[in-house]
């Protein structure tokens, strides 16, 4: 329906007419439900099929869904967490039956705060949109207000992966689900980035670990262990993602797999060969 409608809206009028013809809320919907069912440039989506059991996953920053697409088809149920009002409803409108929309930001408490949404060319960069109002240094931005809530506070069970993609707002996030984290042993997959908290990202990596998780990272087809020091190294200064596009070999996900399950870095491996 949405599909046809906008295509029939090409077919009578100008295309540079479209935009202003068309709802948002019915060019937004099928946008998600274009990113819901193709191709995702993180190459950590592949590891998906291998992480999920019987249980859920867990989809924290889902902005157009392009985590959630993937992996609605291969968990049981997914539970995509998105405080951005319009993508969270497209997200509700056009996501498989699998998959429940939160419209809320998770942080460590609960509350209403303050959204901070970068402008690109007069439009909203949802992707870079954060709790945290610094984390987009160079970008004019507009100021929302949205639900916060703990992890925690869901009890959320069976629990086998968890994606977070905060901008700068991991150690919030993380603060409000240790809980959960600690019950279900899940899986991490989580983007930390030096130009967002510099200096911290690897006291965020060693918390983590701490907690008895080994920390990997996905380089050129290869599961690589993650070791002290390396930031640096895989973040160098020259290719920091400043304004939309990240350098090739600049690794921004971490991957923390619980220590009682190590065989499944080798079976990561295996996986990313076949």
């Amino acid at each position: 329906m949405l599909k046809d409608l906008t295509k029939a809206a090409k077919a009578i009028i100008p295309s540079s007419l479209v935009k202003a013809i068309v709802p948002q809320s019915v060019r937004l919907a099928r946008h998600v439900r274009l990113v819901l069912e193709g191709s995702v440039s993180d190459p950590e989506v592949a590891l998906l099929p291998l992480l999920a059991g019987t249980g859920c996953f867990l989809d924290v920053g889902a902005n157009l869904g392009s985590w959630t697409g993937p992996a609605s088809r291969v968990f049981k149920r997914v539970h995509a967490f998105e405080p951005y009002a319009e993508l969270a409803a497209a997200l509700r409108a056009v996501a498989p039956p699998n998959v429940t929309v939160h419209d809320v930001a998770l942080s460590d408490c609960a509350g209403i705060a303050r959204f901070a949404v970068p402008l690109h060319r007069g439009e909203h960069l949802t992707s870079r949109a954060s709790l945290d109002a610094n984390a987009n240094d160079g970008f004019e931005q507009v100021i929302r207000h949205v639900t916060m809530a703990r992890l925690d506070s869901l009890e959320l069970r069976g629990v086998n992966a968890i994606k977070i993609d905060v901008e700068g707002h991991e150690e919030a996030t993380l603060e409000g689900a240790w809980v959960t984290i600690e019950r279900e042993r899940p899986t991490l997959i989580i983007e930390i980035e030096e130009r967002h908290h510099a200096g911290r990202s690897e006291l965020i990596i060693e918390r983590i670990v701490s907690r008895g998780y080994q920390c990997c990272y996905l380089s050129e087809g290869r599961i690589e262990r993650f070791e002290a020091g390396e930031v640096a190294r895989l973040q160098p200064v020259d290719s920091t993602p400043a304004r939309l596009e990240k350098a090739a070999g600049y690794i921004n996900n971490f991957i923390f797999v619980p220590n009682e399950r190590d065989a499944l870095l080798d079976a990561m491996q295996r996986h990313l060969e076949e």
